[in-house]
């Protein structure tokens, strides 16, 4: 049974498989070797592909699209995501869901319900290809994708009938692809060490990899990326200028008129890819709106023009992926662009201008992230191959995983881009005297407060032995073996007491829900280099703490952390906890310190006034202002197309004034010249 590589993109969606020694990717009835990835509800019938994305004209409402960029995500994340689409997206029970009425009575969907339909299909299509049923299969996602994007994914390959072996990053598929072909072309070159720089820009997302190649082994050193830059990005800005010229001419806004959207949208698009082979493109519909037709030509210098900010945020991203990797953008030795995207002209200009070199071509841009992800399919069944049996990708661990200590702050043990697989322990303690319980609470995220992060599992260590706060020592440990698989162990090391679990990642999971004072009685701490102060003093030497956890950031400490223990016991055996005690009255005595004699500071310095305090420091020196007009002649902050035409408006309309001032001149004159004759 054939093994299969899917490239599920934003806009489009292929596949793939390894056979007689290369990739072969499969073509679809239509001929193409791209679906569209839209789902369209009618009554009684569901169309995928291609032939629901032509039912969107008359059924925008029902046909869905886009549900990559908030699938695995909770409610909060797809602000502002959802609102630009032209279907309903709501919330339940904190996930989004698809709002769908197609004549028996609406129906929510999940996004992994949505991705299931297009799946489904892509299955279908590599079975009636090859002629055979197909069940394996391995899906590429892009490379910001955490475990909950990536359980998703895998959820809804499941819910499609497909095995899912891996869920891999899509920028590693294409770095894959990279280095099998430079090894098909040059199978006798000696190998060298290259750090190679994979952006992939797709559809709907825009990732910047770093990757080390070493013959066949592939190891990621760094990523970024967002989904709020991609194709459909660039087509919503064109969208966005040719409503406001049709509304300018006509006097009519579409903004509400989907049908009328989505036929601009579709034009937008194909005047988009035409500006990436032409100087212009034109964009021309009959009856867009109330019997006007509409029609406009856009240069590549307007395109790049409406585009300038997102392009120079492919620049911010490249930046952000060389700082993470610690590496120099005169040390990266190859650039490589995949994606639709990257055949604009403006942003292979814009990336060939900051590396001072042109990137690699060598790849197909549509076809290099499905071939990789067919290549990883091969290599996960073990087929035997000379090049095949070389490579080795190391990937790195997309988001930061850490455990929740007291004061509410997230203390991480495997941060993010942590090559995986691997492992890694830090040492934790107890916060009270006796304290006979600890809850270990799993985020991940990269905020300092963990609450700001994502939980992702709750571990309960109990029967912990009688003792001193900060004298037992609780031993963490994350075992990752990808994104997906993830076990968490504690182990108290005085009683061998541990527990252990294994992360789901599923979004619907829900864990115990305690109050904050309930949980602060069972809260953990790090533990740090030497004994607590009532210990005494060891001879042997102190005990390491682990790289990452070299200098925890935690709260400073309160009044709360001098409160004594509330685990009071009548019998070991039977831990009752009580609650807090109240803190000390203050002593008469502690109040008796006046601010206002200076001799309680001690002797004056002449860096001190009377009472002993700092003369403030001189204030910085002025800074050179920008200037108020920016290169292409906007001011300052003026961003969006909805001002910039405004202002050429207000320039148009004092141009025309100037002009009609001069030809009342120029009749004047002529008034005058014609009575001296």
């Amino acid at each position: 049974m054939p093994t299969i590589g899917i490239d599920l993109g934003t806009t489009s969606c292929r596949v793939g498989l390894w056979k007689e020694n290369h990739v072969q990717i499969l073509s679809n009835e239509e001929g193409s070797k791209s679906t569209p990835p839209f789902v369209s509800f009618s009554e009684g019938d569901v169309a995928v592909g291609e032939s629901a994305r032509s039912r969107a004209y008359r059924n925008a409402k029902n046909t869905i699209f886009n549900v990559k960029r908030f699938i695995g995500c909770d409610e909060l994340v797809t602000r502002g995501i959802v609102e630009e689409m032209p279907f309903n997206v709501g919330e339940h029970d904190g996930r989004p869901h698809v709002l769908v009425d197609h004549g028996r009575g609406p129906e929510h969907f999940l996004p992994e319900e949505i991705t299931a339909h297009v799946l489904a299909e892509v299955r279908r299509i590599a079975s009636t290809q090859l002629g055979e049923p197909v069940k394996d299969a391995v899906i590429s996602v892009p490379s910001f994708f955490d475990g909950f994007q990536r359980k998703s994914t895998s959820i809804a390959g499941v819910m499609a009938g497909l095995n899912v072996l891996s869920v891999i990053s899509e920028p590693v598929a294409a770095a894959a692809a990279y280095n099998h072909r430079k090894q098909q072309i040059n199978p006798n070159q000696p190998e060298e060490i290259k750090q190679v720089l994979v952006l992939d820009l797709g559809g709907g997302t825009f990732d910047a990899t770093l990757v080390v190649m070493d013959g066949g082994v592939i190891e990621v050193k760094a990523t970024a990326g967002t989904n709020k830059l991609g194709g459909e990005d660039l087509d919503t800005r064109l969208v966005d200028f040719c409503v406001e010229d049709f509304r300018r001419r006509r006097g009519i806004d579409i903004r509400q008129n989907q049908r009328a959207l989505r036929r601009l949208r579709n034009a937008c698009e194909v005047a988009k890819r035409n500006l990436s082979i032409a100087s212009q493109a034109y964009i021309d519909i009959d009856t867009l709106a109330n019997d006007f037709d509409y029609n406009v030509s856009i240069t590549q210098y307007q395109f790049d023009d409406i585009c300038q900010d997102l392009f120079a945020a492919v620049v911010d991203l490249i930046e952000d992926v060389l700082r993470k990797a610690k590496v120099s953008k005169e040390n990266v030795d190859d650039i490589v662009m995949v994606g639709g995207s990257s055949r604009i002209p403006r942003i292979v200009a814009v990336v060939s201008d900051y590396f001072g070199k042109e990137p690699d071509k060598s790849l197909h841009a549509d076809e290099a992230v499905v071939y990789g992800t067919a290549l990883t399919a091969a290599i996960k069944i073990g087929t035997s191959s000379p090049i095949l049996d070389e490579m080795l990708v190391l990937d790195v661990l997309p988001v930061s995983l850490g455990i929740e200590t007291q004061g509410g702050t997230m203390i991480p043990i495997m941060k993010r881009h942590t090559c995986i697989p691997g492992k890694k322990e830090v040492k934790f303690t107890t916060v009270f005297d006796n304290q006979p319980t600890v809850f270990i609470k799993v985020y991940q995220g990269e905020h300092s407060r963990a609450k700001d992060n994502r939980i992702i599992g709750v571990l309960q260590l109990t029967n912990l032995p009688l003792a001193p706060k900060g004298t037992l020592v609780i031993e963490i440990n994350l075992d990752v073996a990808s994104a997906l698989d993830v076990v968490v162990t504690a182990r108290e090391t005085k009683s061998g007491q541990s527990v252990s679990s294994n992360i789901s990642f599923h979004l619907g999971e829900r864990f115990p829900v305690f109050s904050d004072p309930y949980t602060a009685n069972f809260a953990i701490q790090p533990l740090s280099n030497g004994p607590p102060p009532s210990q005494p003093q060891p001879s042997a030497p102190k005990q390491d703490v682990p790289a990452a956890q070299t200098e925890p950031t935690t709260p400073a400490p309160s009044t709360f952390d001098q409160r004594p223990s509330p685990f009071n016991f009548s019998t070991p055996n039977f831990p009752t906890p009580t609650p807090f005690a109240q803190p000390a009255p203050v002593s008469p005595q502690a109040n008796t310190f006046d601010f206002r004699t200076p001799n309680n500071f001690g002797p004056f310095t002449p860096n001190q006034d009377a009472y002993g305090v700092p003369p403030p420091p001189p204030p910085p020196p002025l800074q050179p202002q920008p200037p108020l007009v920016q290169p292409n002649g906007y001011p300052n902050g003026v961003t969006s197309t909805e001002e910039r035409l405004r202002i050429m408006e207000e320039r148009y309309d004092l141009l025309e004034a100037k002009h009609a001032a001069l030809e009342a001149k120029v009749r004047v004159l002529e008034i005058a010249l014609s009575s001296r004759r």
